[in-house]
């Protein structure tokens, strides 16, 4: 599982290929609560102004095992965003996966 530290009020972007099989997952484990958001490309400066975006929001989580049928934000390419917005440092690992 790769992992990355977020540091205090920051975020991390990764950028997948759209989905090709018919179900993708997530599962991310934090030492502490962190918002996870799946925004489709082209839509990240949305994300980034805090305004509606297509994508799902998974906030406040320190563990996050989903396995969803392909919907349309992941058509075409889009973002896995991981949101630190705690004072600390928070350490997390996370895997994308599709079957």
């Amino acid at each position: 599982m790769p992992s990355i530290e977020l540091k205090p009020r920051s975020f991390a972007a990764a950028r997948y290929s759209r989905v090709k099989r018919e179900k993708w997952g997530i599962e991310l484990h934090a030492d502490r609560a962190i918002d996870i958001y799946t925004v489709p490309v082209g839509q990240f400066e949305a994300w980034k102004r805090k305004d509606p975006f297509d994508g799902s929001a998974y906030l406040r989580k320190r563990n996050l095992k989903i396995e969803s049928k392909v919907g349309p934000e992941f058509e075409y390419d889009w973002d896995l965003v991981l949101e630190n917005v705690s004072e600390d440092p928070i350490d997390v690992e996370y895997e994308v996966y599709e079957r």
